[in-house]
């Protein structure tokens, strides 16, 4: 393949050679994403969201001063990803990792508001413009600078979803904390507490579920169902009042739920509105089963679970400060001094580095032997990470 420059965008062709991986490009790096891109990608998915991927995700990354970009490529239709190193210019590693580990504490905890209150109301307009705008009017000037802002536009939400990537770091860290907290029977019981929580997924599922139980009510439509391959159901329903009522349902739930199709990378797809054989399939799972498999009662389910647990922890930490401060007693100045700095005054590496005279990797690890002792002491009667805790608190650690 090779690539062209047409008004502001750059348009993939086709060359003899792919020279891949180039002479500035790390070998070992790169992976094929199996996962979203399993299939050959389209020129036009490719010159539209592979390049803002990269370009999208990398910005972001910039941002929380993570020490890793990204690149994508589409190569013979495949796309791969490769994450390297920045160039630190001046910064020490340890200079970067200490920025990047402040920043994540800084600004991990406000990705759901700031998703909720600025980041999707920011993308909103640009989805409408998209799902409402007549393509067809557009001659070819405008059709290229259309596809400009389509470019942009993909890039600011690539970006947008790099930021909320971050939140799966405190996902990891709730998930750690838990088990080695309570140390549960069930290994899954962190990610329950993370469960039961309302989101369009749910919505989705909630809406499908009730197409199913119309399906259900309507002898007519439900034989169509039963005997009929999804490609051919549509077709079949416009005989039928009942199952041209039961359309108009359909396409409803389709004009909110239906922007998508089985591609995930690839827009050249037809989407589910226009072609709904998949969600036809799932409807034809769905009349089959029973009410116990509401995603409406599983989701109350979840909600109720996540409340009994909340409610056993929140039993078990009644007296958590008093042996937390306990434990802190027990702890050494020298590792004693960062934890309170840190988690409780608020401040960053630097600050304590300069604070205590301490080389910045002197107090991550401090904090790190402080945390290990906290939770043995917490959890345990006899704590043994810091056995010679006293012995060595001066020795430069």
């Amino acid at each position: 393949m090779g690539r062209a420059h047409h008004g502001g965008s750059v348009v993939t062709g086709t060359a003899s050679e792919t020279d891949f991986p180039g002479p500035d490009e790390v070998v070992g790096f790169w992976s094929w994403d199996k996962m979203h891109a399993p299939r050959p990608i389209s020129p036009l998915a490719g010159d539209l969201v592979v390049p803002t991927l990269g370009a999208g995700f990398t910005e972001a990354q910039g941002e929380f001063a993570a020490p890793l970009a990204m690149q994508a490529k589409l190569i013979n239709y495949y796309m791969y990803a490769s994450f390297y190193p920045v160039d630190l210019g001046d910064e020490t590693e340890e200079d970067r990792w200490t920025r990047y580990m402040e920043s994540l504490k800084r600004m991990v905890p406000k990705v759901g508001d700031l998703w909720e209150n600025e980041w999707k109301p920011s993308i909103l307009p640009t989805l409408t413009k998209g799902k409402t705008a007549d393509y067809t009017t557009l001659n070819d000037d405008e059709i290229l600078a259309t596809l400009d802002e389509q470019v942009a536009g993909i890039q600011y939400r690539w970006m947008i979803h790099g930021r909320i990537n971050f939140i799966l770091i405190a996902t990891s860290d709730f998930v750690d904390y838990y088990a080695e907290l309570f140390i549960p029977e069930d290994p899954t019981e962190a990610y329950q507490l993370l469960q039961g929580f309302h989101t369009r997924s749910v919505d989705a599922s909630v809406g499908l579920w009730k197409l199913g139980r119309l399906i259900r009510a309507s002898p007519v439509v439900l034989q169509v169902f039963e005997q009929l391959e999804p490609k051919a159901i549509v077709h079949a329903l416009e005989g039928s009042a009942e199952g041209k009522s039961f359309l108009a349902e359909l396409r409803s739930y389709l004009d909110e739920y239906g922007w998508r199709s089985d591609a995930v990378y690839d827009i050249a797809d037809i989407t589910w509105r226009e072609e709904p054989s998949a969600p036809l399939g799932a409807l034809q799972g769905y009349i089959a089963l029973g009410d116990h498999a509401n995603p409406e009662l599983l989701f109350q389910k979840a909600v109720k679970r996540r409340e009994k647990l909340i409610k056993t922890a929140r039993a078990r930490l009644a007296d958590e400060p008093e042996q937390l401060q306990k434990a802190l007693d027990g702890l050494p100045e020298v590792f004693r001094t960062p934890i309170i700095l840190y988690y409780f005054e608020d401040f960053s590496y630097r600050d304590i580095a300069e604070q205590m005279d301490l080389p910045i990797g002197t107090v991550m690890s401090r904090l790190a032997r402080a945390k290990a002792y906290l939770r043995t002491r917490l959890l345990q009667p006899v704590p043994a990470v810091l056995a010679d805790g006293r012995r060595r608190a001066t020795d430069g650690l």
